[in-house]
Parts: C-alpha cells; sequence; structure tokens
C-alpha cells in the first residue's frame, strides 16, 4: 500500500499589516511594533521583560529555548489575549505559520475541514498543516519543509503518543527544536503541552481494546519521552477541570531532577530563556530539595517565574535547598535591577523609589536593610511597606517591628505587606525546613494556610501562629 502525508498550504488573502522583526527593536519602541501586527492584544511588559537579557545570554543561559518563545497550553479554549501573543511572537499575521493536528485519532481529523478549524483557531491564514502516521514520511524533506520556514509552529491536542509514534526523533522533532533555535514560537495545547517537556506523562497508547489509550496512566515504559523542548521538565494539562492536582507529585518524587508544571484548563505560560509568565488561569509547579518534596507553588495569570539554578543541572543538595523556591518574579521594566528585585515581586507597575531616606518613599518600588539585619525588597507607602514585597529575615526571631515569630534562623517571607507588617497571603519559608503558606495579620499566620515541617504537614486555620485545627 502507498503511504500518504498531508502538507496543506493555506494561501492568505490581502493583510496590510506586517513587523516581521520586531523582537528585535529597542523596548521603547515595543508598543508601535505590536500594534503594527495587527494584534495589540498580548501583554507588551510581559514581551519585554522576557527579552531583558536576550543581548546578554549565553547558549547555557537560554533553558534550552534558544532564542526562540513556548507557549504551553493547558487545553480547552485558547483566549484572544494567548491567541495574539502566539501571533505577535511569531512576527506578525503575514509570517508562516505550520499547524500539527497528529495527536487527534482519525475520526476527529477531516482534512476538509482542517483550513477552516486552523484558521479560527490560530485567528491566521497563511498556514501550513502538517500531519502523518508514519516516521518514514517524518523523515522526508517534503514533509518537513514547511517547519524549516516556519515563525509559529502550533501543535494540537488529543493524545500524546500519537506525537510519539509520529515525530519522536525524527526530521520533525528536529526542525521544530531548528525552528526554536532561531527565534520561532512553539505553542502547544493540551497534549501538545505535554509533548514539550523532556519526561512524558500520560502516554500509554492505544490497542484494539482501548485505541485512544489510557491517559489516566502517568507513567508508561516507552512513551516517557517528550521533544524536550522544555528540558528536564513533566508537564500535564487539563488539570482543574479534570482533578488532576496532585498527579506529578509521585512523578516529581521519582525523578528528582524534573520540574513539574501543571497546567490548568484555559492557561497557558510564556516561556522564554530561563523564565515564564502566566497568561490566563493558573500554574502549579512541582519540585524537589534535598530530597523532600517541596510544597507546590502556585502561579496566577499576570505572575511570572524564575527557572532554578540549579534547574537542569546536578547542583548539590545544598544549592537546591537555598533555591527551593526559585519564587514568582518581577517583570516589570521598572523594577530596580537585583537579584531580589527580579527573583522575589509580582509583577508591579510601581516605579524605582528615589533618594536614600526610605521614610519618605511613597507608590514606588525599593529596596532598604534595616539596622536589625532584614533586607526588603518591594512596594512602599507613605515610608512604610505596603503592597507586595519580599524580605530576608536575617534573624527568623523577629521582624522590623519586633514581633518575633519563632526562633533565631535564617528565613525569607514573599507576599503582601500592609502598614508595614506581614499582612495578607504570602510564603515564609526558613532554614530549619519550616514552611507557612497562607494567610498572615500582625507577622503572624492568621487564617487560613499550611504549615509544613519535618515533623508534617498542618492544613487548617491558624491563629496568632498557632494551628487550631480545621
Amino acid at each position: 500500500m502507498k503511504r500518504l502525508y498531508v502538507t496543506l498550504l493555506l494561501l492568505g488573502s490581502s493583510l496590510s499589516f506586517e513587523a516581521s522583526a520586531w523582537i528585535f527593536i529597542p523596548g521603547s519602541l515595543i508598543s508601535a511594533a505590536i500594534d503594527a501586527t495587527g494584534v495589540n492584544d498580548c501583554p507588551k511588559n510581559v514581551i519585554t521583560s522576557l527579552r531583558d537579557n536576550d543581548s546578554l545570554a549565553t547558549q547555557d543561559q537560554l533553558g534550552g529555548v534558544g532564542k526562540g518563545w513556548l507557549i504551553i497550553h493547558g487545553g480547552g479554549k485558547i483566549t484572544q489575549e494567548q491567541r495574539n501573543c502566539f501571533i505577535t511572537l511569531a512576527g506578525g499575521l503575514r509570517s508562516n505559520f505550520v499547524a500539527i493536528p497528529t495527536a487527534m485519532g482519525d475520526n476527529e481529523i477531516d482534512m476538509s475541514e482542517l483550513s477552516s478549524r486552523y484558521k479560527k483557531l490560530l485567528g491566521v491564514d497563511n498556514i501550513a498543516i502538517l500531519h502523518t502516521r508514519n516516521k518514514e514520511d517524518s523523515n522526508s524533506d517534503g514533509f518537513v519543509n514547511p517547519i524549516k520556514n516556519a515563525n509559529g509552529i502550533f501543535i494540537d491536542g488529543g493524545r500524546q503518543w500519537r506525537l510519539v509514534d509520529a515525530y519522536l526523533n525524527t526530521e520533525v522533532e528536529k526542525q521544530i527544536k531548528a525552528a526554536l533555535n532561531r527565534g520561532a514560537v512553539v505553542m502547544g495545547s493540551s497534549a501538545g503541552a505535554s509533548i514539550q517537556s523532556s519526561f512524558l506523562v500520560r502516554g500509554m497508547p492505544g490497542d484494539p481494546k482501548n485505541p485512544a489509550g489510557d491517559n489516566t496512566v502517568m507513567i508508561f515504559p516507552g512513551y516517557t519521552t517528550g521533544f524536550g523542548l522544555l528540558p528536564n521538565s513533566a508537564i500535564d494539562q487539563h488539570v482543574d477541570a479534570r482533578g488532576r492536582g496532585n498527579d506529578l507529585r509521585p512523578v516529581i518524587s521519582a525523578h528528582p531532577e524534573l520540574l513539574g508544571v501543571g497546567i490548568d484548563q484555559g492557561a497557558a505560560i510564556i516561556v522564554h530563556q530561563n523564565k515564564f509568565y502566566v497568561v490566563g488561569g493558573s500554574v502549579t509547579i512541582w519540585s524537589m530539595a534535598a530530597n523532600s518534596m517541596l510544597a507546590p507553588i502556585k502561579l496566577n495569570s499576570g505572575q511570572g517565574y524564575v527557572l532554578p539554578a540549579y534547574y537542569g543541572s546536578s547542583a548539590p543538595q545544598t544549592q537546591r535547598l537555598s533555591q527551593q523556591d526559585a519564587e514568582i518574579i518581577a517583570l516589570s521594566p521598572n523594577k530596580p535591577q537585583t537579584s531580589q528585585a527580579v527573583n522575589a515581586i509580582d509583577i508591579s507597575t510601581l516605579p524605582q523609589c528615589q533618594g536614600g531616606n526610605f521614610q519618605q518613599w511613597n507608590n514606588c518600588l525599593g529596596i532598604h536593610q534595616y539596622p536589625n539585619g532584614n533586607t526588603y525588597t518591594g512596594e512602599y507607602q507613605h515610608g512604610m511597606r505596603m503592597g507586595n514585597g519580599f524580605i530576608d529575615v536575617a534573624n527568623k526571631g523577629c521582624e522590623v517591628s519586633y514581633n518575633c515569630i519563632g526562633s533565631s534562623i535564617h528565613a525569607q517571607y514573599r507576599g503582601s505587606f500592609k502598614n508595614d507588617r506581614i499582612e495578607g497571603y504570602g510564603t515564609w519559608v526558613s532554614d530549619d525546613g519550616e514552611k507557612y503558606i497562607g494567610e498572615f495579620l500582625m507577622n503572624l499566620p492568621n487564617g487560613k494556610g499550611s504549615r509544613i515541617t519535618p515533623s508534617g504537614t498542618f492544613s487548617g486555620q491558624f491563629k496568632d501562629g498557632k494551628y487550631i485545627g480545621l
């Protein structure tokens, strides 16, 4: 029987805007450049901030993503904002796009309808559609040529084992990575998200009794290798909608070198170099340190994350412990350029504080070391810490207001401040292995939270720093 594969090219009609080189221009011109693509709903501070270190980064610092971008989507509806980010990062509506529907079942792929499907789903016209079930085809020049010229590649959802069977270790995978390294954007949704990881989950293939396979099985021998576009990672999707909240825990426990990324349905992350930014929905990060599972970090839309320094390496456990949160990052170009500011604060639009007297700082973002040795990086109002911030506590026992909340062990807090005190929602981590995530009042855990200690985890209600039960 003669093998068949499909490469369908959809040519667009007249379009009046193009800005294929916008990502190389100075940040001050970014607004006009995005507008010139014909789509302007992609958060401009996200792109400029993720690109901040482009010119300084070495290949080792690019986190395996190279010069390009990943958009990893948790399945379900793609929002207009996410779609516009894909188009914008590809260089505009008239760039070259490729869509890969292979994760879908044969009964779901109607070649006569693929044109309208992807024009509607992605909002573009100039698109080549690649689909085959045969690895010989995946290694042929005629099949992979559209990828060689692509600025944007979209991998659709379905079952990730079908992508493994068709494309793993073929010229298709090789050319997708080459496109990423030259600056293209690769977007994948659902199965197309998971295949971007190095360690593949939910890969159990189909058989005559169950043609779709069993995607409730997290680890299936022979189907644990993805494309590795996001190195040393395991990516899960539809997390909230399908009750998968803790499914990555045993995977990361068995493979502590991995970073687990659980993406809710409808959520997405934009990855560039060693950082990512959440656009829509929520994302949960799983990791290990000192042979112990860390409490998961939940990031919401508008928050970013710096991959841990040990990510993708065999760093000693002490280094892993010192970086156990890696943490929520600041992506605003207006932030003070220090390691604490870059690694510890939620998104803020406040300008940098001016002058050396912190008591005069108002409505700005600053850094100040207090007489007790504690260093605060965050938002100020009327000379007081107010809003989002990070504090490195030299002595766990006493905070700036001298309200003691523990023994004299170094600790860090990141989260909300009010009237110069820790108040609101945040995370407290100390070097003795204790961690609290939840609500604070007057520098103490008060309200709903979880305290993780070497002796166990206590979740429920806290009052004045003490656990009082569920």
